[in-house]
């Protein structure tokens, strides 16, 4: 009799479970369908699944095809024009791409950050990295508070007076160059500019050798791409917590982030016991906001979220930004040699770039800037809408993630003429009137601009000019320009080069 009761008790358990069930299935089914029906005004790509959304297409053109999203949301904008929507899922994404678009979304709204996005890189699989550094904070006041705190460490003053660092790394860099320019060797250059870019940061930020040069042993470079790789898997990977079999990966970014943040604590911690002395690094300005009574909410953690920060940012966009200069640079013979010139001009037989002579290298300095618009290390930036708001003739309801994308806009046939042609002179004063100011933002735009804009504009024409002014390069035969993304947007096969001396 009580084991009758039993399983009648339990069958009835049963029912009440299914029954809730379908009614949270038939919720869930609701509240999507209610979702996609505000999104109907807007174009976009047919949704693959009424659960998945466009996830599928993505996953195949990412995972299997190999190609970066950028490509693939390019391809979206051909199709669909300067708006459009696509689904994760079931969450709606908004991308909007006319320069004015981006100027009402960065500028006019200054929208915030998106967390679903940022908080991948403030805390990589749940280990804390960037963490509420100037990055990843989404609370506009308190930003603003962070980023007065930091400008003066970015100021072109401040900036100025490490000219001789910056030109000290390059010594060493060019002569390890100088030990493999036999013009037979292949050297792979994107590698050699991630490790001259990291002991550049390590200096001139932090007052440390990091020897990423010098040493091929030297744990920083892995150690920097594995936590971005880490950023990028976390990202494509939403569930990624319930996905065992891709633990002892986790466990590995994550001992990779405890790593970087606890020789971040060992240099922050050795630099406040002996003091700044005369040292004007960046770090000697986050040692000072530590010291002083006006910024008692400055403690380590802040101070190491900062460090990780522009560790991480500081090195890999510069990086990468060289690597795709060079490779488009001996592309276009005629632009090489008018570079080439422009050294000699400028420099002659002194193996120093000067403050002075930066602007004098003009011509480098538009083919960098050109390279910046065909490809933005930074492919975009990811805000959220929390009210409703009239964006590109449409109106987009409350609470829509709304992506910019600088690569697309940057390169789109509706903004840019011959977007397809590599022409540093797009960038010459008389070509510039008319130009929106959010036409190239390879450096975001508005009150989020990137605050390490002047040094990475500073390093890269160091570097390139040195380089060109001792050396001649050609690319390997055969090379073809893909990117791909982790996290950042690279050469995807490298940048591969004969070298020689110049004579």
């Amino acid at each position: 009799m009580a084991l009758l009761l039993s399983v009648d008790v339990l069958l009835k358990v049963l029912c009440l479970l299914t029954f809730l069930v379908i009614i949270l299935f038939v919720c869930a089914v609701i509240y999507i369908y209610h979702k996609h029906s505000q999104y109907r005004h807007i174009p976009g790509p047919k949704r693959d699944s009424f659960f998945l959304g466009n996830v599928p297409t993505l996953n195949e053109e990412i995972n299997v095809r190999q190609r970066c999203i950028q490509d693939v949301w390019f391809d979206w904008h051909l199709e669909f024009g300067a708006v459009f929507v696509f689904w994760v899922y079931f969450t709606p994404v908004a991308m909007f791409l006319d320069p004015e678009d981006v100027k009402k979304v960065l500028i006019t709204l200054n929208l915030p950050k998106a967390g679903r996005v940022y908080n991948r890189l403030a805390y990589v699989y749940g280990q804390r990295m960037a963490g509420n550094g100037i990055l990843t904070e989404l609370n506009h006041e308190i930003w603003k508070k962070k980023r007065k705190r930091l400008d003066k460490a970015f100021h072109r003053s401040y900036l100025m007076n490490l000219m001789e660092s910056f030109n000290k790394i390059c010594d060493i860099f060019l002569d390890k160059i100088g030990k493999m320019a036999d013009g037979k060797t292949e050297v792979e250059m994107s590698g050699e500019f991630g490790r001259v870019t990291l002991d550049v940061i390590g200096k001139v930020g932090f007052g440390i050798d990091t020897k990423a040069v010098e040493s091929a042993t030297s744990p920083f470079p892995v150690a920097v791409t594995g936590v971005l790789e880490g950023v990028e898997s976390s990202f494509r990977n939403p569930f990624w917590m319930f996905k065992f079999w891709n633990w002892p990966y986790q466990n590995e970014v994550i001992k990779t982030v405890q790593y970087l943040r606890q020789f971040a604590f060992s240099v922050i911690d050795k630099r406040i016991a002996e003091g700044n002395g005369d040292r004007k690094d960046i770090l000697a300005h986050l040692v000072s906001l530590k010291e002083s009574s006006e910024n008692e909410d400055y403690q380590m953690e802040n101070m190491v979220d900062d460090f990780g920060t522009f560790f991480l940012a500081g090195q890999e966009t510069t990086s990468n930004q060289l690597a795709f200069t060079l490779f488009e640079v001996l592309e276009h013979p005629d632009i090489k040699n008018r570079i080439v010139e422009e050294i000699q001009d400028v420099l002659g037989e002194k193996q120093f770039v000067a403050y002075d002579d930066l602007g004098k290298l003009e011509y480098l300095g538009m083919t960098l800037k050109e390279s910046l618009r065909m490809h933005p290390p930074i492919g975009g930036t990811q805000r959220i809408l929390y009210h409703q708001e009239m964006i590109g003739g449409y109106n987009v309801p409350a609470n829509t993630p709304v992506n910019v994308s600088y690569h697309i806009t940057q390169n789109s046939p509706h903004y840019w003429k011959d977007p397809e042609v590599f022409d540093p002179t797009r960038f010459e004063l008389k070509n510039k009137i008319g130009r929106s100011s959010t036409q190239y933002t390879p450096f975001s735009s508005g009150p989020r601009t990137c605050i390490g804009k002047t040094l990475a504009e500073f390093e890269a024409r160091v570097i390139m000019a040195r380089l060109f002014q001792e050396f001649e390069l050609e690319l390997v035969p055969g090379q073809k320009l893909a990117i791909t993304q982790k996290t950042t947007i690279r050469p995807k096969n490298g940048v591969k080069c004969f070298i020689r001396r110049r004579k």
